[in-house]
């Protein structure tokens, strides 16, 4: 992994390094932040609380956890890609043009570097973010919100290379809703057939928030972490692991590659 990156610390070195963003309970080692997207200026200066579980200077990402009183702010265009899962209250985000996008708990967008946006938050709200300096225009129109639609119909894409499986070649479905045009940073839904894949050192930071199935992620060491339907967490990059999953899994995603 880059020599810049910081995970939080859970329970043994490996829970570390593949962090689960909580739904709920306290922060972990919160900090305050000026801006309800952390990296992303705001107007006027709120104040949110985030936990920040993965950091990594070298390619100025963030992501981790925030929990944000009421508010309504503007974000100015900035230099940035967001992605958001929502995981309670609302926040309703107006475009230039005034066409209001509301997310309700459970709903995940992304809000493209050069976005003008107004961020309103009727009362309290916890998300999840990722965030990292856009390396690509957006494919699609940068001025609008994107939503991630998790019951969109899915088109086949590439399976695991043959080498990297200890398994049958595996099924694999996807749809990006979001993606630069280098395809560095992208947000969509996956899915997959049972499949297991060696230990490799991760290539990419990818968020994954497990709508079906479970999935198992196993270190040299022995010490495996398991994860099902409802789980949110992040495989950063650098990281040694397998992947299993015995069942059918249908996630959120969201890649930053490098």
């Amino acid at each position: 992994m880059t020599g810049s990156a910081k995970f939080a610390p859970e329970v043994g070195p490996f829970a570390a390094a593949i962090p689960r963003f909580s739904h709920g309970g306290p922060l972990h080692n919160p900090t305050e932040l000026p801006s309800p997207l952390p990296g992303r200026p705001a107007e006027p200066d709120p104040r949110v609380r985030a936990s920040l579980l993965v950091q990594d200077r070298a390619v100025n990402l963030l992501a981790g956890v925030v929990d944000a009183p009421a508010q309504t702010v503007t974000l100015p265009p900035a230099a940035r890609d967001s992605f958001v899962m929502l995981v309670s209250g609302g926040i309703v985000i107006t475009g230039k043009d005034g066409t209001e996008t509301s997310f309700q708990a459970g709903d995940s967008f992304v809000l493209p570097a050069g976005a003008w946006s107004r961020w309103s938050q009727p009362g309290p709200a916890r998300y999840l973010f990722v965030a990292a300096d856009s390396t690509g225009v957006a494919a699609a129109d940068p001025t609008t919100v994107v939503r991630i639609d998790p019951g969109v119909e899915l088109a086949p894409s590439a399976p695991p290379p043959t080498e990297l499986l200890l398994s049958e070649v595996p099924q694999t479905m996807g749809r990006a809703a979001f993606s630069t045009t280098d395809q560095r940073f992208a947000a969509g839904i996956w899915s997959a057939t049972p499949y297991h894949r060696k230990t490799i050192l991760f290539p990419r930071y990818e968020f994954m928030h497990l709508l079906e199935g479970e999935v198992s992620f196993t270190a040299p060491s022995g010490d495996t972490l398991r994860f099902v339907a409802g789980d949110s967490f992040m495989v950063p990059a650098g990281v040694e692991c397998d992947w299993k999953n015995d069942r059918f899994v249908r996630k959120i995603y969201c890649v930053f590659r490098f």
